[in-house]
């Protein structure tokens, strides 16, 4: 059964990273995920007045076709999101338990 669930894990780490890390755009500046049975919540954090091509979550949601995906978008500004700079825990948000990107400072 381990065996069965490490191969989904690194299954679905790949997909995600594949996707949503190679070519990311500048203004992602933050993404986490979670899992819980088939359902994936993304977490993608980005600077205000910006938006995620509909394009890369379709993408996400064609790729993850055993699982029901969502997405929780979070804007923050550039000021706001370098508070807290030395420290690597985020403020105004927490992270999902798998952390795909995390920009030290913007």
């Amino acid at each position: 059964m381990a065996k069965k669930h490490d191969e989904e894990f690194l299954d679905l780490n790949y997909t995600l990273i594949k996707i949503l890390l190679l070519g990311v755009k500048p203004n992602i500046i933050d993404i986490s995920y979670s899992v819980d049975l088939n359902i994936v919540e993304i977490q993608i954090v980005l600077l205000e007045n910006t938006t995620v091509d509909e394009r890369y979550k379709n993408k996400v949601i064609q790729e993850l076709v055993n699982y029901k995906v969502n997405f929780n978008l979070i804007f923050m500004s550039r000021d706001s999101y370098n508070l807290n700079r030395g420290n690597w825990l985020p403020s105004g948000y927490n992270w999902l338990p798998n952390v795909i990107l995390s920009k030290a400072e913007i």
